[in-house]
């Protein structure tokens, strides 16, 4: 599980320091892409087998929500979404370097933010980051106590 937040900065060549508390090893496989349902911009970084989970997951999404499409549709937005726009890297030596054209995509073209969102992690500009986050201050605190 991913938890925590990190800020780095990400130069032009587009290396990405991993934090040592993410525990993720040398030669891990990860697999990022520009999250299409966030509407704050930003990368999403699965490990494989994550990435496969939530590929499973989000194909069976569609196609209850969308039963009405022939699956091979389904099956079309789905490579179109994920498969098309995601890239494959690999960490080395605790590094991760992301594709530039991803990066754009995002906007991050320096000081950033890697945010620990359980079975995966987000990255973001801190920019961004700050202004998706202070939509969550202290006065729109939830009362999670009725709930247990």
């Amino acid at each position: 599980m991913f938890s925590g937040e990190f800020h780095d900065v990400i130069g032009e060549s587009g290396v990405l320091a991993v934090p040592a508390a993410l525990n993720i090893p040398n030669g891990a496989t990860i697999v990022a892409f520009a999250d299409p349902a966030c509407e704050t911009p930003c990368a999403c970084l699965y490990g494989e087998a994550d990435y496969k989970a939530y590929r499973t997951e989000l194909a069976e999404s569609l196609a209850f929500w969308n039963a009405t499409e022939p699956a091979s549709e389904n099956a079309a937005f789905l490579n179109r979404a994920l498969n098309a726009a995601a890239h494959v890297c690999t960490v080395e030596d605790g590094r991760l370097e992301l594709p530039a054209e991803l990066l754009a995509r995002i906007g991050v073209d320096g000081a950033c933010v890697l945010v620990g969102a359980d079975d995966h992690l987000e990255l973001y500009a801190a920019e961004q980051w700050a202004g998706a986050s202070s939509a969550f201050g202290a006065e729109d605190d939830i009362d999670f106590s009725e709930l247990f």
